[in-house]
């Protein structure tokens, strides 16, 4: 027995050492990140005290993030700069194993043409080493579309402690600040009835918080609305955004005009369009930002504003339907209330139009250099994480290929579904035939002879064992542990976790 724990201590060692002795390519900038003690991280709540250093790559033109298609002017190193860091997120914190890390500046500090600010997150994409497009992407079609701020986001190759971490997006948080959200910042602790219905900034969720109020939405689910800003309400804030939300919601389900009015739909057309053209599924039940600012000539009702973009992925597998019309995506968050009104539609129709195809026949360019920038990083990030990288053996190349060719797909379907509306959701396949199995990111796992019903596959789990159910759960029996997406002819994609 000790001479086996020897073993696989000795082999934990050398895997260790194996890993330390793995380098950055050198090829992006590189943050060097060092804890105070070198303590490890190991949760989303405790900040540690650390130094960040930041190492520029030779000869390497590193994209600016406002406009990533021309290059910084001057960007600078830094060197030992006091900070704090944590854990962030919630599924890729708990179950992937390259970790995403919220970062707190001691002072505001500039990186990499981002202007200074104290706050900013390394995230994974969508947490599975190598999907690092799908958050580039989306932010860009997000600037494109005129949000009038997208997060700026750079490639960069992280070292923790000694230990290279592989390849991270270094990204704005969302903060109300003058070169981020730039609106008027209700204080904290507000009483003055005259000013607390301005200067908020809150996030539609789909996780607990502290910092939230619950709303019933329909059937039996709620709304979860956590106030980003201001943080600490005082019980007059508290009850004017309890009823504030309350009454939207039940006026958006009633169809009641008035509602729609204190909306602004030029966001809102614009949020659809990215969500839809990149067929994010879980656009419309989490993540999902609005923020009020103080009226202004130009918006005198000061309406509720949909953005910024946050937690964005582009989902892999082919678009069949519009998202806002799926009964599980999209059964959250105001999205079948909103659609029932013509006005949105329309709004919606006419910010596609524009968008489609004078702006997206400018993305496959922007995909494909993000792409040779980020080449050699990503393979050496396939090589620190050997084993959960999900599409191993496929270049940053073929990625940007294969992302160009599904948003050209995606963009396609709409362009022919949009003047149609919601009635064109219907897929048109034969529902008898055979469904099929993909992971989250859209890599096919397995075909079941018989189709799926609705009623077969349940809204987050594996449904009870039954006759109907018997083919969906021979197919998963042999699936490691994970969140998979079911695609049954005649009927929406389902989400399906196995525990």
């Amino acid at each position: 027995m000790m001479k086996r724990l020897l073993i696989l201590y000795i082999l934990s060692a050398v895997i260790t050492l194996q890993l330390r002795a793995l380098e950055p390519s050198g090829t992006l900038p590189v943050l060097t990140i060092d804890t105070e003690g070198g303590a490890p991280i190991v949760d989303r709540e405790n900040y540690l005290q650390a130094v960040l250093s930041l190492r520029l790559p030779e000869g390497v033109k590193v994209p600016d993030p406002s406009d990533p298609m021309i290059d910084l002017a001057d960007p600078q190193p830094l060197q030992d700069v006091a900070l704090q860091i944590r854990g962030r997120g919630n599924t890729t914190w708990e179950n992937d194993a390259q970790k995403p890390y919220r970062l707190k500046f001691d002072k505001k500090t500039e990186l990499l043409g981002m202007p200074a600010n104290k706050h900013f997150s390394l995230v994974t994409g969508d947490g599975r080493v190598g999907l690092w497009l799908g958050p580039l992407i989306g932010m860009q079609i997000g600037r494109q579309v005129g949000f009038p701020w997208s997060p700026r986001i750079q490639p960069v190759e992280v070292v923790l402690n000694g230990s290279y971490e592989g390849m991270y997006l270094l990204i704005e948080n969302i903060k109300i600040a003058k070169d981020r959200l730039n609106i008027y910042e209700q204080p904290d602790l507000n009483t003055d009835e005259a000013t607390i219905p301005y200067g908020w900034l809150v996030e539609f969720d789909n996780n607990y918080d502290d910092c939230q109020i619950i709303i019933p939405e329909r059937d039996g689910k709620d709304l979860w609305v956590t106030y980003k800003s201001p943080e600490e309400l005082s019980q007059q804030q508290l009850d004017w955004l309890k009823t504030e939300f309350s009454d939207l919601t039940a006026d958006l389900y009633a169809g009641e005009k008035d509602a729609l009015a204190r909306l602004d739909l030029v966001s809102l057309a614009r949020f659809l369009t990215v969500s839809e053209v990149m067929n994010d599924v879980e656009a419309y039940s989490g993540s999902q930002y609005l923020y009020r600012d103080k009226p202004t000539e130009a918006l005198p009702t000061a309406p509720w504003q949909f953005g910024p973009l946050w937690d964005i992925e582009l989902l892999h597998h082919p678009k069949k339907a519009w998202i806002i019309n799926d009964p599980y995506w999209s059964r959250l968050n105001w999205i079948p209330a909103l659609m029932q009104y013509p006005e949105v539609w329309a709004a919606f129709r006419d910010r596609w139009h524009e968008f489609y195809p004078a702006q997206f026949e400018q993305l496959p360019a922007f995909i494909h250099r993000m792409a040779d920038y980020c080449a050699k990083a990503d393979a050496r990030s396939i090589e620190r994480w050997p084993g959960v990288h999900t599409f191993p053996d496929i270049t940053a190349a073929e990625k940007a290929d294969w992302c160009v060719n599904r948003l050209q797909e995606n963009a396609v379907w709409i362009a022919d579904h949009i003047d149609q509306g919601l009635s064109a959701d219907l897929v048109t396949e034969d529902p008898s035939a055979p469904a099929q199995i993909f992971t989250l990111q859209g890599l096919p796992v397995a075909t079941i002879a018989a189709s799926i019903s609705d009623s077969s596959v349940s809204a987050g789990s594996v449904a009870n064992p039954s006759a109907e159910f018997s083919s969906l759960k021979a197919a998963l029996s042999s699936l490691p542990s994970g969140i998979y997406i079911v695609v049954a002819p005649g009927s929406p994609a389902r989400k399906i976790t196995i525990p």
